[in-house]
């Protein structure tokens, strides 16, 4: 045999050495599974809760009976009054039309009443009408000790009835604007109260993250309604301090937030192990159909590993859910470790997609969310307090000390830094150091809009009105000190 040949083989055989080892690594690397964790400290069982104990009976039956407005069924309602007989509540937020735009229909206008871009006081009576018995069945609900949602149902864990709850909450919204027109101060704030009082429930209802969030999203329409209706009403100074000692008993509960972070836990690692046994597919999980080379990835799963990183995520966050914002861990760590995971050499992209969905997301529904309903809250609390403050004194306070004890027990704290909530005398805003722990003063909300417009580039002469407007609406509670107005 001639050298060149014996050099040509001797190559071939190193190659297919070669070869055979990197696929050797390759099956080892993609199958380096560890055991399954020991997540026994995430464990959770739901409690037995009779059902007369229960708020959600009540609620679940108050939105079995709703009846609200519908596109398809207009005659069933007062007819719309003549645009120059509706009373727009925001003239500068009601609706454009154009030349030869359909007319609304029911629910167009109802909508725009809950969004109070507009008042209909005939289809408003009509509708309160027509869900007494819903609106009694849910404030029967608030009176009950505890709160235990259904179970979500992997692997979609689709909650069908979390939008009526939505919509049962947007009425009460509406119910407490109708108490305010008609002077009856009280009965508004009482209103508000009960909307805040239902999203704290729903918060500890022991639900997956959705249901925590939509119960954060009702208490956030409660205080915003209560924060609303303040400036202008005129309830005694005595109610007004209750108000504002009740509402303390609204700041987020650490502990049905690390039982909302277990549960959903829970439900993360049931579907990691369907879809590790086939019994679902990644696909509908994900949500999406994946390309050809991606369904190549998904291929090489891990399950076990993918458990272990999310049950290390949901643990620090279990830990971190009493602790105030600048005394977190570092949530956002898990977002590296979701992308480190997605690389093809890990042989886990499957299970990279899904830390995405379970823990990369988690982070800042910890870490912000919960502090800023906590700051929202606090506001209101001071807002409530300053408003008896001034009508019994004639004058705002000087610092927040001067409403202790008398209209507050203590300042109440800024949940991102620990320390007592700022108040600016010159901006008239009581406001947060946020998520940047930097105290910038406050923002009134035109200096709120020239930040964003600064920090979206845009040129001021120039800019969208309706743009500038989506701003003002994020407004209070949003930039980098959520600040709250005192308009009064």
């Amino acid at each position: 045999m001639s050298s060149g040949k014996k050099t040509v083989l001797a190559l071939a055989a190193i190659a297919a050495m070669l070869g055979c080892a990197a696929l050797a690594a390759f099956v080892i690397l993609v199958s380096d599974e560890p055991p399954p964790p020991d997540d026994s400290d995430l464990a959770f069982v739901r409690p037995e809760v009779p059902a007369e104990r229960n708020a959600w009976t009540y609620y679940d039956q108050a939105i079995q009976r709703l009846k609200m407005p519908e596109r398809e069924k207009d005659a069933d309602w007062p007819p719309a009054p003549p645009p120059s007989a509706t009373a727009v509540a925001k003239p500068e937020e009601a609706a454009k039309t154009e030349p030869g735009d359909p007319p609304p229909d029911v629910r167009d206008r109802w909508n725009a009443i809950e969004d109070t871009t507009s008042w209909e006081q005939p289809l408003v009576d009509e509708v309160l009408k027509r869900n007494a018995e819903a609106l009694a069945l849910w404030e029967r609900g608030m009176a009950a000790p505890e709160c235990l949602v259904p179970e979500a149902v992997p692997p979609m864990g689709t909650v069908p009835w979390l939008y009526d709850s939505i919509g049962l909450a947007r009425l009460a919204a509406v119910r407490a604007h109708n108490f305010a027109r008609q002077g009856n101060d009280e009965a508004a704030m009482d209103e508000a109260l009960r909307l805040v009082r239902f999203g704290h429930q729903l918060e500890g209802g022991r639900g997956v993250r959705v249901v925590y969030l939509v119960g954060a999203t009702i208490k956030q329409m409660g205080l915003y309604a209560m924060t609303e209706l303040v400036p202008a009403g005129r309830a005694p100074p005595g109610r007004l301090r209750q108000g504002a000692a009740e509402l303390a008993r609204y700041q987020v509960d650490s502990k049905a937030l690390a039982d909302a972070l277990r549960v959903e836990y829970n439900f993360g690692r049931v579907v990691v192990e369907k879809i590790a046994s086939g019994e679902c597919d990644a696909a509908t999980v994900l949500g999406y159909r994946p390309s050809r080379i991606d369904s190549l990835r998904m291929a090489f799963f891990k399950p076990n590993r993918t458990r272990r990183i999310m049950a290390e995520a949901f643990r620090e966050m279990v830990r971190a859910a009493p602790m105030h914002r600048s005394e977190m861990p570092d949530l956002d760590r898990f977002y590296t470790v979701a992308m480190e995971e997605e690389q093809f050499v890990n042989g886990n992209y499957l299970g990279a997609r899904l830390c995405w969905g379970y823990v990369a997301n988690m982070a800042s529904w910890v870490a912000d969310l919960k502090c800023k309903t906590n700051v929202h809250v606090a506001a209101a609390r001071v807002l409530l307090a300053m408003k008896a403050f001034k009508m019994e004194k004639g004058r705002l306070p000087a610092t927040l000390d001067e409403l202790i004890p008398d209209y507050l027990d203590a300042v109440p704290l800024d949940d991102f830094d620990g320390k007592p909530l700022r108040y600016n005398p010159a901006k008239k805003v009581i406001y947060s150091v946020g998520k940047d722990l930097r105290d910038g003063g406050g923002m009134t909300k035109r200096e709120y809009v020239d930040f964003k417009v600064k920090e979206r580039g845009l040129d001021p002469s120039r800019a969208d009105p309706d743009e500038l407007k989506s701003f003002e609406s994020d407004y209070p509670g949003s930039g980098p000190d959520p600040s709250y107005p005192i308009e009064f």
